[in-house]
């Protein structure tokens, strides 16, 4: 885990618009130039290039390194979250992030790096890069499985090709991330939902490898054997992964995340933009305890923005993409790169947009791709306004759930 820029020094997604719905002649004309096709299909193999060329500076750095020398520590048998991480960094050659001084992910995503740590590490960085890979095309799989032809092929070829350009999936690749993964497990679930264990277990299995998404465990449970199950599993899991090991996860490797989630200009969440604005009218310096009072306020507005996701009276498709939407804006440690995971309620939104409200599609995926600091004097000289400023990302997930919930369809059977 790394933050992407410490809000103090001051300095410091994407997806996809189709607009089905009658427009006037000249909206057509220009929607229906294939021109926008070329530029859409070259931006994205110039997007991929990109990647792929920055790639291999990643391989002794972020959350490569750190997931690599958590396995390590893993398979020596060793205090996973106690032990300093310094000395290893030095000793592979990595490039070592004072503000993440020891493991800080859930013993089971220790566990699964734990057999590509025993690879060298370039062959274990390009296994994960494939990793992510898998998971960003079972995304887009599932997306279109589920939705299916409601968009045209035209409109499929925006969705991949705004997925590509976005500023989320650069940097998921550039820190070696998890959230393809975790979409594609979730997304998976919901293709499942009728298979209600299995959906359950697969909520499961991507709360586990990084918690936030157990919010969701709720809506796919169908009854107490569905609820019986998924907490034999969790149990389970816990039990195998050892309980001394969650112990040091819970009391040294959670402080360490909410004190980043804090001190960031790329978290991108309710609970964050609260505690965030209350260290700005400190200048960035408030007292430790003020710190988790408001961030725990936070935490209180986000799950409440999670609870309200879940009585929306809609059909399935939009709670589950309410919930998506409320999950990651909820979450205190939502980073950009977290928001690949809402390539599915954007596509969503493209099969009901009209002219008016794809501009509004349209202005929300602008914001989703500003995670850039806001720089400059005028900025600097004012700290509340620089918080404001750099959580467009929240407001364009904010967006997205008001567009989806005006939307809305009635609720069907699921």
């Amino acid at each position: 885990m790394r933050t992407h820029a410490p809000l103090d020094p001051r300095h410091t997604s994407t997806q996809n618009v189709h607009v089905l719905s009658p427009s006037p002649t000249w909206w057509r004309r220009l929607g229906q130039n294939r021109l926008l096709d070329v530029a859409a299909v070259v931006l994205a193999a110039l997007s991929v290039v990109r990647i792929v060329q920055m790639l291999p500076a990643q391989a002794a750095r972020n959350d490569f390194a750190h997931y690599y020398l958590a396995g390590k520590l893993w398979n020596e048998g060793r205090d996973v979250y106690r032990s300093e991480l310094a000395p290893l960094y030095a000793e592979h050659g990595f490039h070592f992030e004072p503000d993440v001084p020891r493991a800080t992910n859930p013993p089971p995503l220790v566990a699964l790096f734990a057999p590509l740590s025993r690879l060298p590490v370039g062959v274990a960085f390009w296994c994960w890069a494939g990793i992510q890979a898998l998971g960003l095309a079972a995304i887009l799989w599932l997306a279109h499985s589920i939705l299916g032809d409601r968009l045209s092929r035209r409109g499929w070829l925006f969705v991949v090709c705004l997925t590509l350009i976005s500023a989320s999936l650069y940097w998921h690749f550039y820190y070696s991330q998890t959230q393809l993964l975790l979409g594609a497990l979730l997304l998976g679930a919901y293709r499942l939902r009728r298979q209600a264990t299995a959906a359950c277990l697969l909520v499961c299995a991507a709360g586990l490898l990084k918690l936030f998404p157990l919010v969701l465990l709720p809506f796919f449970v169908r009854s107490w054997r569905t609820a019986a199950a998924a907490a034999v599993f969790l149990a389970g899991i816990v039990l195998l992964t050892g309980l001394n090991q969650w112990q040091g996860f819970v009391a040294q490797a959670m402080p360490v995340v909410a004190a980043n989630a804090v001190n960031s200009s790329f978290t991108f969440s309710l609970p964050a933009l609260v505690a965030q604005l209350d260290s700005a009218a400190h200048g960035f310096a408030p007292p430790a305890a003020e710190v988790q009072f408001w961030l725990r306020v936070g935490v209180v507005i986000g799950l409440l923005g999670i609870a309200a996701a879940y009585v929306v009276r809609a059909d399935p498709e939009t709670r589950f993409a309410l919930l998506l939407v409320a999950m990651l804006a909820g979450n205190a440690s939502t980073r950009g790169h977290y928001l690949v995971m809402l390539v599915f309620p954007l596509a969503l939104l493209a099969t009901r947009v009209s002219l008016a409200s794809g501009c509004g599609l349209a202005l929300i995926v602008v914001a989703l791709n500003l995670q850039e600091t806001m720089r400059g004097e005028w900025f600097d000289r004012s700290p509340l306004l620089k918080v404001l400023a750099i959580q467009a990302p929240l407001y364009g997930m904010l967006a997205l759930a008001a567009l989806l919930w005006k939307t809305r369809r009635a609720e069907q059977g699921k």
